[in-house]
């Protein structure tokens, strides 16, 4: 069974205007404050071993990535063998390893990795005997990697959202480029300026596709999902309203977007509707920039737009993890560990940041390394997604992640609407408040059964 949803199931469901999601932040790396070799192992001993990696295949990118990684690791630590573990779903394949007795030693989670945090070790020990210090790395990553006190995984990296720009359209409406100080009123302009605008074949160019993303995002500009304790659910606000309330009104009321049915045939992909064109601005994380690098156009990137709000001034982007978890009582753990802390260490996250594929959850390697490779020159603002890291709340933190997504989902979705059935039955106020009421009904069952 699937207790969360998968990465992939994520995008597509924010392309087709439903929910996308992630959640989380990062940690450590051996070796950044001190002197010890991040590409070597810190056990006494050097006998062979050999570690089971599972690793999801979302992308061939994503899996040449997997594979320079065990490569790069072996060739550097010769007596470590690393098999991997392909899949197309973490939390399935994990969940069904674990409960046959024949789980990797460690491995990639992504999304709502605190639902199997009973079969994960803690990793403070780790962490502590490495040097590794968490407070070099982005701070909302580790928190997000934290379950009732405990340290349930390696952060490895983070994905946030920021706004791509079809710099050509813009100029073509007559506008200048937008900046990362740009707000939703502002995408609104904008996106009616376009709408004279048309491509190849006299398709029409729209402003943006900012409510395919993610219904996940109201939340975000509201500050979050929960209270500390993990006791009271925090979504109805008046934030979170007037995010939710934009989404649709982007198609429904302004006409600055395609609505769910439109977008559909043009969001053929994840990336489509920006690499052919399709939208103006164009709201992706990470991994939409390795398919517009193919593209010839001129584009950029600036962060997401801040929501004005009560006079108050918000941001509030998606925010996604990439962590590396260990599994409780395999016999080769202190190697897997070795391994992971690797993983989570400048000389991986360096390339890694460099081929765009995540933002570093290292500090210092997300703001010097996360850059463009030699001979690419776009987004020049590629910054903007660490900046993010600073304001992106992570996505429901809760071992009930895929319940309590899936009420939220359900109730926006009656005023969102979907491709398939476009039409609203609830206003953004009421489905805010079902979504609200069935939250805290989960979370309190939930509770009452697991008492801390």
């Amino acid at each position: 069974m699937a207790i969360g949803m998968t990465r992939a199931a994520l995008v597509r469901r924010g392309i087709t205007g439903l929910a996308a999601g992630a959640g989380a932040l990062t940690l450590g790396a051996c070796g950044v404050t001190g002197g010890e070799s991040q590409g070597t192992t810190s056990g006494a001993t050097k006998q062979p071993v050999k570690l089971v990696f599972e690793w999801p295949t979302y992308t061939q990118p994503k899996q040449e990535w997997a594979e320079w990684a065990m490569k790069t690791y072996s060739q550097k630590n010769p007596h470590v063998t690393i098999e991997p573990m392909w899949n197309t779903n973490p939390t399935e394949k994990l969940t069904t390893t674990i409960a046959g007795g024949q789980p990797p030693d460690l491995g990639w989670f992504g999304v709502g990795h605190w639902a199997l945090y009973q079969a994960f070790a803690p990793v403070e020990p780790f962490l502590a005997s490495r040097k590794i210090k968490t407070e070099d790395y982005l701070p909302r990553v580790v928190d997000a990697m934290k379950w009732r006190g405990k340290m349930i995984a390696f952060p490895m990296g983070i994905n946030t959202t920021a706004m791509f720009v079809n710099k050509a359209h813009y100029q073509k409406a007559g506008l200048p480029p937008p900046t990362d100080d740009q707000t939703w009123d502002d995408l609104i302009v904008a996106g009616k300026r376009m709408v004279s605008l048309t491509g190849e074949g006299g398709v029409p160019i729209w402003g943006n596709n900012a409510q395919y993303y993610s219904s996940f995002w109201p939340a975000a500009y509201g500050g979050g999902w929960m209270d500390a304790d993990g006791t009271k659910v925090l979504v109805n606000n008046p934030q979170t309203l007037k995010a939710l309330t934009l989404l649709r009104d982007m198609w429904d009321v302004h006409r600055v977007s395609p609505n769910p049915q439109a977008n559909k045939d043009i969001a053929t992909s994840a990336t489509a509707g920006f690499t052919t064109g399709r939208y103006a601005a164009f709201m992706a994380g990470t991994w939409g920039i390795d398919p517009a690098r193919k593209e010839s156009f001129d584009w950029d990137i600036v962060e997401v737009p801040t929501l004005v709000e009560g006079g108050k001034r918000v941001k509030g982007a998606f925010c996604g993890t990439e962590e590396i978890c260990l599994i409780k009582g395999v016999p080769n753990i202190e190697a897997a560990a070795d391994f992971a802390t690797w993983l989570i260490g400048p000389e991986h996250l360096t390339w890694v940041g460099n081929k765009g594929h995540i933002i570093p959850g290292h500090q210092k390697t997300a703001k010097e390394q996360y850059i463009n490779p030699q001979g690419e020159t776009r987004p020049k603002n590629i910054q903007a997604f660490v900046r993010a890291a600073a304001y992106a709340p992570p996505i429901i933190e809760h071992p009930e992640y895929a319940k309590l997504s899936g009420a939220w989902n359900t109730a926006l979705n009656k005023w969102l609407g979907t491709a398939d059935n476009p039409a609203n039955t609830l206003t953004a106020q009421q489905a805010l408040q079902e979504a609200q009421t069935e939250m805290q009904r989960l979370l309190d069952d939930w509770n009452k059964a697991n008492p801390k």
